[in-house]
């Protein structure tokens, strides 16, 4: 899947096992791949909750401090999830 963030960049988005991605983590954002990873083997908000932290480092890699990111992203998931509004389906 790919999505464009940032200044009009596209960005590939890859959902993951556990095993490919460096442990303890839950996602990642390579900016110069320009390439987000989630892992799949989550619950549906971390699963949510990391794909939405790892876009918004995409989309302002530079300004957004880590804890706004963690923050924001994790309210973000909540209010979705508990609104009905997305669902987290697995392939």
């Amino acid at each position: 899947m790919q999505v464009i963030l940032g200044n009009n960049d596209k960005w590939k988005i890859e959902f993951v096992q556990k095993a490919d991605i460096p442990k303890k983590t839950w996602g990642d954002c390579n900016n110069k791949t320009k390439v987000i990873r989630v892992r799949t083997d989550l619950c549906d908000l971390n699963v949510l909750d990391t794909f939405l932290h790892e876009m918004l480092h995409a989309s302002n890699y530079v300004c957004f401090s880590e804890e706004f990111v963690e923050q924001t992203a994790t309210q973000m998931a909540k209010a979705l999830l508990e609104s009905g509004l997305i669902k987290v389906v697995r392939e």
